[in-house]
């Protein structure tokens, strides 16, 4: 039985009779296995794009890493509102 935060290894084998064998000892995404900030950037457009479109949500992306810039947060509140013709130019 694996603990909470185990991984079981991933056995793969080749057409040629080879085994292949991969085990990780922590996720992508944890802490101690971060995302890049390439990756965590595609990981928020994957989900964000389909809900507000691709134009907003890299708006909306743009604005949150520069939070400490924005003055007035209604233009993030702005970015969080889906526009009135649906799911924006996804």
């Amino acid at each position: 039985t694996l603990k909470i935060g185990e991984y079981s290894p991933v056995e793969i084998l080749l057409a040629d009779g080879q085994r292949m064998e991969r085990q990780v000892q922590f996720a992508k995404g944890a802490p101690e296995n971060p995302l890049s900030e390439a990756e965590l950037h595609d990981k928020a457009m994957s989900l964000i794009g389909p809900v507000l479109g691709a134009t907003q949500g890299s708006e909306l992306l743009a604005c949150v890493e520069s939070l400490e810039a924005v003055s007035d947060l209604r233009e993030l509140t702005r970015l969080l509102i889906l526009s009135r013709t649906g799911q924006g130019d996804a």
